[in-house]
């Protein structure tokens, strides 16, 4: 009886220590598997997200405003987001109803709300409806608290709330502009500081000049915000015209200049300057540094040699510009006459071959391959620039002269292809604002 017992208790040891095993790997296995910087997946956030609400709101003036909410809940597709509005001093405009509809369907008439919604995506989770501001508010300036909940069977499932500024606000005044006299050639700095009145609480958010020729917009100008006039107690808005502000307008006398102005409550300005001049320098090429008299090509098959060749362009309307294009040169050998093709072009963009960006500097790689077809050409370039204003005028040509010359080549010579030159450009990445 005793060894059965000692039996009994030997395999309950075994068993427990099995068990013992069994958990500590485990536990071992978890805390080697569970490395602190492996990514931990975060779900997605759940309930009522506010998307677009706006800050402000005309209280006097006829004007739509979108008010955007997100369901973010799977579990929850309700077929609409109630909106309740409480105005200052214990008003109530009363309540709309947002819909993911798409503006698909004809909504009932409600005092301020619109039909359709205004939703752009049908049954995406997002809830949309446009909503009258001075209808809403009935005239009545303040704070208004717009209060989102999503509807459940008794109580909201989820709710959230917004304050909105509305105010009766006219249209900004521009009391001041500066009037401009001409912009010839490599003219002084402009100081352009226009004056602005706006409407308490408003205020002003963005200035910008349009350059203007017989009344056509051909460019911008950015103003900004510096200091306050003690005085006026107003923003000091400020640009400043330098010879490279408009680097591509043409001599003509027929130019304005339009200030415009927007607001934090969405009201504009303008006025315009009266007629003026531009007339941009003439374009000067310096400092060129060409090809050798003598070039040889590389004697290994595959060998490439890059050689570059750089300019510097003297025009103070294209100071630190550094999109010009118009640095151009044309080639002619042997039989060939003059060619060219748009990546004949050399840059100022820090790129192929050029080494500093906005310098003046302007160049372009070359490269000639090792050749068993080309083994003694004379190759003839000639380098100008063409304004990128009208007239559009070309500087003279600047000519430069290289023979390049095929050491230990395998065979006497075969005679290129007429349309074939025998070299490559090594071309600046394609842009959209080159001028």
């Amino acid at each position: 009886m005793a060894d059965e017992i000692r039996k009994k208790g030997n395999r309950m040891k075994k068993y427990k220590f099995f068990l013992y095993y069994l958990t500590v790997t485990a536990l071992l296995f978890w805390s080697f598997g569970c490395d602190e910087d492996d990514p931990v997946e975060t779900p997605p956030p759940t309930g009522l997200e506010i998307l677009e609400v706006p800050l402000t709101l005309l209280a006097n003036i006829d004007s739509i405003y979108t008010i955007r909410v997100r369901v973010a809940d799977e579990g929850v597709d309700p077929d609409y987001v109630l909106c309740t509005v409480s105005g200052p001093s214990g008003s109530n405009p009363g309540t709309f109803n947002l819909y993911d509809d798409g503006s698909l369907n004809e909504l009932e008439a409600h005092p301020y709300a619109q039909s359709p919604s205004g939703d752009i995506v049908p049954n995406n989770d997002t809830y949309t409806r446009d909503v009258n501001s001075r209808l809403l508010t009935n005239e009545i300036a303040g704070e208004y608290t717009f209060s989102f909940s999503v509807p459940g069977q008794s109580d909201p499932i989820y709710t959230k709330s917004e304050t909105v500024l509305a105010a009766d606000i006219e249209d900004c005044i521009l009391t001041h502009i500066t009037e401009i006299n001409g912009l010839i050639g490599c003219f002084d700095p402009v100081d352009l500081t226009p004056l602005i009145e706006v409407t308490e609480p408003d205020s002003v958010i963005d200035v910008y000049g349009v350059l203007l020729l017989d009344g056509v917009s051909i460019d911008t100008l950015n103003f900004i915000s510096e200091e306050v006039f003690p005085a006026l107690d107003t923003p000091y808005w400020i640009s400043t015209i330098l010879p490279n502000s408009f680097p591509c307008a043409g001599t003509d006398d027929n130019y304005s200049l339009r200030y415009e102005v927007s607001t934090r409550f969405g009201m504009n300005c303008s006025a315009t300057t009266a007629d003026f001049s531009i007339l941009n320098d003439d374009q000067t090429i310096l400092n060129f540094r060409g090809l050798p008299d003598t070039l040889y090509r590389p004697t290994a098959v595959g060998d490439t040699d890059t050689v570059a060749v750089t300019l510097d362009l003297e025009d103070c309307n294209l100071e630190g510009i550094q999109t010009f294009n118009g640095v151009r040169f044309d080639v002619k050998r042997d039989t060939i006459d003059w060619y060219h093709e748009d990546k004949y072009r050399l840059n100022d963009e820090g790129v192929s071959g050029d080494s500093i960006a906005g310098d003046g500097t302007y160049s372009v790689g070359l490269t000639f391959n090792r050749s068993d077809t080309y083994l003694d050409n004379l190759y003839i370039f000639r380098y100008y620039s063409v304004d990128c204003a009208p007239p559009y005028e070309q500087t003279d040509y600047l000519y430069d002269t290289v023979r390049v010359i095929q050491p230990l080549a395998e065979v006497d010579g075969l005679i290129p292809a007429s349309d074939e030159l025998g070299f490559e450009v090594i071309t600046a990445p394609a842009r959209e604002n080159h001028l």
